[in-house]
Order: structure tokens, then C-alpha cells, then sequence
């Protein structure tokens, strides 16, 4: 069976071969900054929000609150950044880039203090205001 002519200029592809294209820098990026933007977003709401009014929470109620606060932020947060670490990953990789290279290095900083406790919130916060900043060309 033959393939039929390409639409609109884009590069013919053989379906039936399995050949289903390939991820490119041009296309994983937006979905990088997306999720990274997302992620900037939340742990700004988290830092000067979330963590505040824990601090406002009586002792007692504090280790239910907390645990509360961790199962639900953790629906948000987890798929969001597997994602991230793959997409920087890729990247880094596939540019090759000190800026990529530099970025995914943050997203390892993010992932390590994600594991700390909240005296180091601060740090993710910069790092992911950091990449979210960041020029690629």
C-alpha cells in the first residue's frame, strides 16, 4: 500500500512501518517551559502560602496538617516533576547546551531538596524560579 502524499509540507512518514516520527528539541521544549513555569508557579504558592500558614498551626494539629498538605501536593507535584526531569533530561542531552546541561543539573537540585525539610524550600523555589527564567536558543 502506498502512503499518500503529505500534507501541508511536512515530511512524509511510513505508518505501517512503525516509523511514528521522532521528538525534537523544537517540539519537547514547549512542554518543557510549560511544566517548569507550572512548577515555579507552585512552589511560590507553597513557600510563601502553604508553608506559612503550617507555621500558624497549633503543635498538636501540625503532624496531621503536614501529612495532609504532603498526600494532596504530592497529586500536583509528582507527575509534574517526572515529567520535568524527563523533558530536562532529554534536553540536556539532545542540546547538549551549558544552559541545558546547567538546568538539569537544577532540576537534580529540585528533586534532592524535595526530599529535605522546609528550611530548604527556599532552595527549590530558587532553582525553579532559575529555570524558569532561563534562555535556550
Amino acid at each position: 500500500m502506498q502512503s499518500r502524499a503529505p500534507e501541508s509540507g511536512t515530511p512524509e512518514r511510513n505508518v505501517e512501518s512503525g516509523d511514528r516520527g521522532h521528538c525534537d528539541v523544537k517540539d519537547a521544549l514547549p512542554f518543557h517551559n510549560a511544566v517548569t513555569w507550572f512548577m515555579t508557579g507552585l512552589i511560590w504558592v507553597v513557600q510563601l502560602l502553604q508553608y506559612l500558614m503550617l507555621a500558624s498551626i497549633d503543635p498538636v494539629k501540625l503532624t496531621h496538617s503536614h501529612a495532609f498538605h504532603s498526600r494532596r501536593i504530592t497529586m500536583l507535584v509528582a507527575p509534574a516533576m517526572i515529567v520535568e526531569f524527563c523533558l530536562a533530561a532529554f534536553l540536556a542531552f539532545r542540546m547538549a547546551t551549558l544552559a541545558a546541561i546547567a538546568e538539569f543539573c537544577l532540576v537534580l537540585v529540585n528533586w534532592a531538596a524535595t526530599g529535605l525539610i522546609v528550611r530548604w524550600n527556599w532552595l527549590r523555589t530558587l532553582s525553579w524560579s532559575i529555570c524558569a527564567n532561563r534562555r535556550h536558543p
